[in-house]
């Protein structure tokens, strides 16, 4: 029996703890403590445990929903931000007017951030079962309120589509998350479907989206009715246009908010009549999958299909909902946010803009600063809650230890402490962390159970002593306990079964059977310990104010002496208060006419022991009431404040009037409490008659007035069903028996339809939710019909319904069901609070009182003592208008007969007479505010005193003239929001001190008058003097943007930019030389040596150079004289001799004609007269080289180093251009031990052969058999990519097998293979390691140049493809920024990087192209980076195009990421600004499947963060100045793992890259650096993934650090892309002699 208790034990607690952490009731529950702070080493738990896969992807979503800002601004301006009662919107929020607490809590981030909150702060604790149903319901919950958008459609406007630009899918509902919204998943298309449709339209109007589908009239001649899926719980709104209207073709439309997709834009049902005058209905549903990007927008206005003055009003309420927001928050930074999303919007009205998407872009800030305030708000109430139970009993000692105790009340001070500083999602998380903080923090007290457990621990191994059935007993309470005993240290086990244990192992301990028929030692409960014997005691008390001062004023109430009685051996403790009138002048003041108290944070009224009656004078009369003179009020001896609510009369006001104290406390100091005898208090004398309390006896009857109302579960906000309840109740007191009579009406949508009745109310036993359920009775119903869609029923509810209660508990929990034709004929239950407030209740009950809701609600919404602080702002009329009418708005609430006329009078005129005082107060708030902004801007310095003072007499002069008109009785709103927009932008009539700025312009004049400037440098000066002047202007009528430093640092740069006029060029001069360079460019190389067409070039580069950057005829004039020199040198050179190779070249041209078959068999025999002469000569071909370039360098070379050079080169000849060798390998298995395959390797070598023509190396591995005749290893793969390509099997010998490959380049370090081993009947992956070490080739140093960048960018291609491609990338070689992600896309795509003009391809990379024979260009860049006319040329020359780009650098950057079809785990973010960083990490990039994401160093877009989120690394490369400390900060907070690798500068950043990520090369790529010479190092990031090398950005120069990176790591080969202009002849000796040893 005990096991089965014990689970339905556990069983019931885990309903409890799903409903308790649903509801956010405060009992205690699973712990919450951290915020998620830490999102690394995800799946490692704190303890350093393996986590769970489910847990670790619980917390992944968890984390992702938290970190994700996005959702804040879904459904803005939409009907989709609401308050809704599971599918029916009861109240929908427009754009006029701030969210209040209710919508904000129903806000789809608010319930996510929530949930995932709610979550994380118990995750730990989690079995795995439990994760897997809370990630179930957040992914539910997920898909449902943030499922994806897309954001085709970047403006407002009309878009069309055409048959082909939507799909119709099958969809299967994989759950239901409301009545109103299913969830579902897309199948296949649905082409029978598609058939019924013909064309898509969509009007975009901000985040809502009007789509229109027409029907084929060849199939659908009427639609009759269809119905949608609910989107985020909100059934979209639909409309059917008739046949009759405009046309023939059926048509309808439904509003969405954005753009949704097919699961989201669910057809539910379809009934339409075709062309046979059938009915047909489709009532499988179907998602519509629009594609969006295909639409064509059409170039119409909104404006006339939207109401007048449409846009105008949302700004006006935008600009209301800004100052009003404004003058809330305290932090300068969001008001500084706000006043310039005021100004945009000023300007946006302004300029006539009518495009919302625009709109809710600048409104951003406003609604930001709304959430954080109303979360603040929420947040406030949930630690005043919390704060008063910890005040009252429910967190007592007893129950809970002193330490948690302690800790929960720090808690709560350090979020108080620190909500000001925390962002939105913060403050929600603190939301949900307050709300769960018993649960969290809290542990329960065990000590006496703790102290049982230790007495009775020795009889556990002492089972041989005892009978077995009261053992067994025994070991499962002890078992039990200890189990609870562990779990409670760190959890709160819901419910709190302590006592139940400890009773249970008391009991088991006390029946434990000794075998030797002794008796154990009974145990007994300490029944005195900490119980207080029966006495009387003299005790003080007092009045407390919330911040723990006594409360002077209403202290006098209470006699300060007390008594306090403890009876019944401890069981009873009661405090005796003695009240009394407080006097003035001898005649009483205030009375008390009620005392309530907390007790068990429920309010309760004070056992009235006597009550007297007294006399009050009151403004408007006399009148006798009774006052309680002598209370009782149950305590526990231990809380000293206790929470209590006190009603009483002030005889200032009239005689119906009441007041209430509600946030004080009694002070009770039981610390210094005095025995005595005495139970009597001693009463002073009291000015009223002694009368025992006047209540209905037993047999009679009364009836009272109570207001009552629907709460949300938590008790404290109005639920949604609220307006279905009259607020005027009927208490019924019939001796012990007391019933409430509720009036309920149904609930009312726009335009007065009623859209829901409440059919059911329920009340539970013991007012606990999960007690038994009773109907409430109904008195009378009604019947009522409604509509919604094709739904059009008749409901019955009851208008009046009885519920028993005890006249003190203030809540009662009731069930609701709910009616309403949005669900059909189902009902939705919902739990809610029912509020009484016993202690407002007046005589008697009219039952056709008429109904004072509102202006009950309205006087409750009324702070007296507020408009009283402001007294001397309201003038002396309104104030008593205002008083007056509020008094006859009390008296007539109270009036159960007063008519339904003398409500609506009095609600109108308390109405009405608040209207003028609080718009002085407004005003005055606005005034003072004004002022204070005048003062901030009048001390920064930054305006002229002239407009300061004029600013500050203007707002005086408004003010003044603004409450004279408000004296008035005719005033206007338009009038008094101009009055309250002019002084709240005051500060718009400040002017800039242009003073400093105009003597800028003033000196910079003379110099832009000045004849010895050039024109160009003249003009850009001119340039900046003219933007100076116009803002100069403008700021003479307006503020505007502060542009003066921006403005003079501009000129001053231009100042400094004036190049001095030299000597007049001579147009002959420069003529002449573009002539000398036309001819000696077209000089070819023929028969002279290389190293004079070399130096020639050298000369006409240098022509060109002078060309562009000199004006000066001198400079002309000399190096004409030079080329013409350099021309003659290379023409006097002498020619370079034949050698046999070309002769036999020749010879092998005749050798058809000849048909010498000896000649041919023999070419060194085959010799004329002209070899015989030169015998000598041709017996090394390389040695008549060297001796040509021995005669230019004046015969400094030694032949025999020539002799030897030759003979290196004719073994590599002889050896058919390829070099074989013979490498040391080993095999090891995946966790880097040597492998079983190793051991039968041959000689533990691989013999490679690597062909330098084709760039490629042939392996070749010889297994040896294991057994006879049987193989070691039958099968061999090699990974290539993602997959593996199996080997060639080139010879079998008897079970010993070898095994051929190729890969590109030459013999790698490491290759990872699989073998299939028969031996053990498996395959096995593994590494081939070869030692490549020991056979480096000779050191070389290479040059990839050409004429130009797109010569450069050829050659590399060449290196890469030395055979055809029908593949290349085509980027820019004039705007590099778009190409700059390219990289690892065009190695993706295996295809070479090639450049092209804006608007031609240059020949160069034409001849390229066809050599490689492309038929596919991705062309990177938009149309205005390479226009039509390149795409127009590939396409003549038969080559396909598609175009890769984005709306900027940024966007372009992205869609290369998502074309290159890698999962996006592995990030870069780079600078797209300056670019150089980006540059030197693209090789690695394009190596390592690493997505460039390009940013302006400040900040990255939501998709780019939404990207770095889901991945699994990312490298930030650039220091603060590229990339900013911030910026990183918020990628570090997102992304699992992040490293920052960052130089002085480019080139130190260059090499840090080069020694961090490349820890094994001997190659290195070289690139200059400056801006104008990268684009080489651009086409050769290929080039450097391909030889797995870092590729280095250097300068003019080589710094020790790049030295010494050379000689560690012993780099042998280095690559330098660029000619002689990009990186000089010193940087690349200094390259040479580092790399290249003699």
């Amino acid at each position: 029996m005990l096991n089965k208790k014990y689970n339905i034990s556990k069983k019931m607690a885990s309903v409890a703890l799903s409903l308790i952490m649903t509801t956010g009731t405060l009992v205690p529950g699973f712990a919450e403590i951290n915020h998620v702070e830490s999102r690394a080493n995800l799946g490692i738990l704190q303890n350093g445990k393996e986590e769970s896969e489910i847990k670790a992807k619980l917390r992944k979503l968890v984390e992702g929903i938290i970190s994700d800002k996005s959702i804040r601004d879904r459904y803005v301006g939409t009907i989709f931000i609401k308050t809704v009662d599971n599918g029916t919107p009861f109240d929908v929020f427009s754009d006029g007017s701030k969210m209040n607490e209710a919508a904000i809590q129903d806000t789809p981030w608010w319930k996510l951030w929530q949930e995932a909150y709610r979550i994380n702060g118990k995750l730990e604790n989690l079995t795995d079962a439990q994760a897997k149903s809370l990630y179930d319901d957040l992914m539910l919950e997920k898909t449902a309120l943030c499922f994806p958008l897309s954001n085709e459609l970047k403006r407002d406007g009309y878009y069309e589509g055409k048959e082909a630009d939507f799909d119709i899918y099958k969809v299967t509902s994989v759950n239901s998350y409301t009545p109103a919204q299913d969830i579902y998943t897309k199948g296949e298309n649905n082409t029978e479907i598609k058939k019924l449709f013909g064309i898509v339209a969509v009007v975009k109007s901000g985040n809502e989206h009007d789509i229109m589908l027409s029907m084929n009239k060849n199939m659908v001649k009427s639609i009759k009715h269809i119905s949608f899926n609910g989107i985020a719980t909100v059934k979209p709104i639909t409309a059917i246009r008739p046949v009759e209207q405009d046309s023939d073709i059926a048509m309808f439309s439904v509003t969405v908010p954005g753009e949704v997709g097919p699961e989201n834009l669910v057809v539910n049902s379809l009934k339409y009549i075709n062309n046979n005058n059938e009915e047909v209905t489709i009532s499988e549903p179907f998602g519509i999958d629009i594609k969006y990007s295909q639409l064509k927008k059409v170039n119409t206005s909104l404006k006339d299909k939207r109401p007048e003055g449409y846009v105008e009003n949302k700004i006006q309420a935008w600009m209301k909902r800004g100052d009003a927001i404004k003058r809330e928050i305290m932090d300068p930074t969001e008001t500084r946010k706000i006043d310039n999303a005021l100004r945009d919007l000023r300007d946006f009205r302004d300029m006539g803009e009518e495009d919302l998407t625009s709109l809710y872009e600048i409104v951003k800030p406003i609604y930001y600063a709304e959430y954080k305030e109303t979360t603040r708000g929420i947040l406030t109430k949930k630690l005043g809650q919390q704060k008063s139970s910890l005040d009252s009993s429910i967190y007592s000692p007893e129950i809970y230890t002193k330490e948690s105790l302690g800790n929960f009340k720090s808690e709560l001070e350090r979020i108080s402490r620190s909500m000001d500083n925390k962002d939105l999602s913060d403050l929600v998380g603190d939301v949900a962390r307050v709300t769960n903080l018993s649960f969290t923090v809290l542990r329960y007290n065990t000590e006496k159970l703790q102290g049982l457990y230790d007495k009775v621990k020795d009889r556990v191994d002492k089972r041989g002593s005892y009978e077995s059935d009261s053992y067994a007993k025994f070991l499962v309470a002890f078992t039990r306990a200890e189990k609870w005993l562990e779990t409670t240290k760190n959890t709160m086990p819901v419910p709190n079964d302590t006592k139940e244990i400890y009773d249970e192992l008391k009991n088991a301990a006390n029946s434990l059977k000794r075998k030797d028929g002794n008796s154990n030692d009974l145990i007994e409960d300490d029944k005195n310990k900490g119980q207080e014997n029966d006495a009387i005691y003299d005790i003080k008390v007092n009045l407390q104010k919330p911040n723990g001062h006594e409360n002077t004023d209403f202290s006098k109430f209470i006699s300060k002496d007390a008594k306090y009685i403890v009876k019944e051996g401890g069981n009873s403790k009661k405090l005796v208060l003695y009240l009394k009138p407080i006097m003035s002048d001898n005649k009483i003041d205030k009375l008390i006419t009620e005392f309530q108290y907390s007790r068990k944070n429920i309010l309760q009224p004070a056992n009235t022991i006597t009550r007297k009656k007294y006399q009050v004078d009151f403004v408007d009369g006399s009148k006798a009431l009774y006052s309680p003179e002598k209370i009782e009020l149950d305590v526990d001896g231990k809380q000293d404040l206790l929470p209590i609510d006190i009603t009483y009369c002030d005889s200032k006001e009239k005689v119906d009037g009441k007041r209430y104290i509600t946030d004080n406390k009694l002070s009770i100091n039981y610390d210094e409490k005095v025995k005595t005898d005495n139970e009597n208090l001693k009463p002073d004398n009291g000015a009223g008659n002694k009368e025992e309390p006047n209540m209905p006896g037993k047999n009679e009857s009364k009836d009272y007035t109570v207001n009552v109302k629907f709460l949300h579960e938590d008790g404290h906000s109005e639920t949604h069903a609220a307006p279905a309840l009259i607020n005027r109740a009927k208490l019924s007191i019939n001796g012990s028996d007391k019933i409430l009579t509720l009036k309920l009406r149904p609930l009312y949508g726009e335009g007065g339809n009623p859209t829901g009745v409440i059919s059911k109310i329920y009340y539970f036993e013991g007012n606990q939710k999960s007690g038994k359920k009773f109907e409430a009775k109904n008195k009378t119903t009604a019947r009522i019909r409604m509509k919604y869609e094709s739904v059009d029923k008749e409901y019955e509810y009851p208008t009046q319904v009885e519920i028993p209660v005890d006249g003190s508990t203030r809540q009662l929990y009731l069930g609701l069901d709910s009616a309403t034709p949005v669900f059909g004929d189902k009902t939705h239950a919902h739990t809610v609070v029912l509020d009484i407030d016993y202690a407002k209740k007046t005589d008697g009950y009219n039952d056709n009182e008429v109904d004072k809701t509102q202006l009950i609600n309205l006087i409750n919404s009324i702070n007296k003592d507020y408009y009283q602080v402001y007294k001397n702002i309201i003038p002396e009329k309104p104030y008593e208008n205002l008083m007056s009418a509020y008094n006859k708005a009390i008296l007539v609430s109270n009036n159960i007969n007063s008519t339904k006329d003398e409500v609506s009078e009095a609600y109108k005129n308390l109405f009405n007479s608040l209207i003028k005082p609080n718009l002085y107060i407004e005003f005055d708030i606005v005034k003072r505010q004004a002022d204070a902004d005048l003062k901030s801007e009048s001390e920064s310095g930054k305006y002229t005193q002239e407009s300061v003072k004029e600013a500050k007499k203007f707002v005086e002069d408004s003010y003044k003239e603004l409450k004279e008109y408000l004296a008035r009785d005719d005033i206007q709103d338009s009038k008094i929001d101009d009055y309250k927009f002019e002084l709240q932008h005051s500060p718009d009539r400040l002017r800039y001190d242009t003073s400093e700025l105009e003597k800028v312009i003033s000196e910079a004049e003379v110099k832009s008058n000045s004849d010895k400037y050039t024109d160009e440098t003249l003009e850009y000066l001119k340039d900046k003097l003219s933007e100076a002047k116009s803002y100069l202007k403008e700021t003479k009528s307006k503020r505007g943007q502060d542009k003066r430093s921006e403005l003079i640092k501009e000129i001053d740069n231009a100042i400094k930019s004036l190049i001095e006029k030299t000597k007049k060029v001579s147009s002959q001069a420069r003529k002449s030389l573009e002539s000398k360079v036309s001819i000696a460019k077209k000089i070819e190389q023929g028969k002279k040596s290389k190293l004079a067409y070399d130096e020639l070039n050298k000369v006409i580069n240098e022509s060109v150079n002078i060309l562009n950057v000199s004006g000066n005829d001198d400079d002309y004039e000399k190096q004409i004289e030079k080329l013409e020199k350099a021309i003659e040198k290379f023409k006097a050179s002498e020619d370079i001799k034949i050698d046999n190779a070309d002769k036999n070249k020749e010879e092998d041209k005749n050798k058809e004609k000849d048909k010498n078959k000896e000649e041919d068999k023999n070419k060194e025999k085959d010799k004329n007269k002209e070899e015989d002469k030169n015998k000598e000569k041709d017996k090394n071909k390389e040695e008549d080289k060297n001796k040509e370039k021995d005669k230019n360098k004046e015969e400094d070379k030694n032949k025999e180093e020539d002799k030897n050079e030759d003979k290196d080169k004719n073994k590599e000849k002889d050896n058919d251009n390829s070099v074989k060798k013979n490498i040391d390998a080993k095999i090891m298995d995946e966790n880097n031990r040597e492998s079983m395959a190793d051991i039968f390797l041959k000689d533990h070598k691989v013999v490679t052969k690597y062909d330098k023509d084709k760039d490629q190396t042939t392996y070749e591995l010889t297994f040896k058999r294991y057994d006879v005749d049987k193989p070691s290893v039958s099968k061999l793969y090699v990974k290539n990519g993602e997959d593996f390509k199996e080997a060639n099997l080139a010879n079998e010998d008897k079970g010993v097998n070898t095994f051929k490959f190729i890969r590109k380049g030459e013999p790698e370090k490491s290759i990872i293979i699989k073998m299939y081993i028969p031996a053990m009947n498996a395959e096995k992956t593994a590494k081939l390691t070869l030692n490549v070490k020991n056979e480096i080739a000779k050191s070389e140093i290479t040059s990839l140049e050409g004429e130009n960048r797109y010569d450069t960018a050829c050659k590399i291609s060449k290196k890469l493809y030395p055979n055809t491609n029908k593949r290349a990338v085509l980027a820019s070689g004039q705007v590099t920024v778009d190409a700059l992600s390219t990289s690892l896309f065009a190695s993706k795509k295996g295809a070479p990087i090639l450049l092209t003009k804006s608007s031609y391809l240059p020949s160069e990379t034409i001849r390229e192209l066809k050599r490689l024979g492309v038929s596919e260009v991705s062309i990177i860049g938009g149309y205005n980076t390479i226009n039509r006319q390149v795409t127009d040329e590939l396409r003549a020359m038969g080559i396909s195009t598609e175009r890769i780009y984005g709306s900027d650098r940024y966007d372009t950057a992205i869609e290369l990421a998502k074309k290159t079809g890698s999962d996006l785990k592995k990030l870069v973010v780079v600078n797209g600004v300056n670019y150089a960083d980006a540059i030197s990490i693209s090789g690695y990039c394009a190596q390592n499947d690493y997505n460039m994401i390009l940013t302006n160093g400040k900040s990255l877009s939501d998709g780019d963060m939404s990207l770095i989120k889901k991945s699994d690394e990312v490298i930030i490369v650039g220091g603060d100045k590229s990339i900013s400390n911030d910026l990183e900060r918020k990628i570090d907070m997102i992304a699992k793992k992040t490293r920052r690798i960052s130089g002085y500068d480019r080139y130190e950043t260059s090499l840090k890259l080069s020694e961090e990520l490349y820890t094994k090369t001997d190659e290195i790529l070289m690139a200059a650096g400056d801006n104008d010479k990268m684009t080489d190092a651009l086409a050769g990031s290929q080039l450097a993934a391909y030889k797995k090398a870092p590729l280095q950005l250097v300068s003019n120069y080589m710094t020790s650090r790049q030295k010494k990176y050379i000689e560690d790591k012993k780099i042998s080969n280095a690559t330098i892309l660029g000619g002689i202009n990009s990186i000089g002849r010193s940087m690349r000796e200094s390259i040479k002699s580092l790399i290249v040893k003699d």
